[in-house]
């Protein structure tokens, strides 16, 4: 939460279930700076589930509401990135519609899902 109070593109929301909060998510939308670039991007910048709400649909319905979000705001790529291994993230999503892009930052894949 206090990356998201010092970044001026910092879009987010929690996640609730039956009136329990179980995720948080936050985008950074480009869009939002107090001076957006010239072609502003937006990528999923952290996405968490309580672990004992996997495999529940929360992370889908959650990466569901950021692509909303993202065509609301008129973009048509939405990135993310995430460290590959076997214990990481590459397989959700991938069943999201994700695929790598071919770029690694920071150590991490870089994948788009076109929105």
């Amino acid at each position: 939460m206090a990356q998201a109070l010092f970044s001026d593109e910092a879009w987010y929301r929690a996640a609730w279930l039956d009136g329990t909060l179980v995720g948080f998510v936050m985008v950074a939308d480009e869009s939002q700076r107090a001076t957006p670039p010239e072609a502003p991007r937006i990528g999923l910048w952290r996405l968490m589930v309580d672990h004992r709400h996997l495999g529940r649909g929360v992370g889908r319905r959650i990466v569901a509401g950021v692509v909303a979000h993202a065509r609301a705001r008129g973009f048509r790529v939405l990135y993310t990135s995430y460290v590959a291994g076997p214990e990481g993230p590459e397989a959700f999503y991938r069943t999201q519609g994700f695929a790598p892009n071919g770029k690694v930052d920071d150590d991490e894949t870089v994948a788009v899902l076109l929105v």
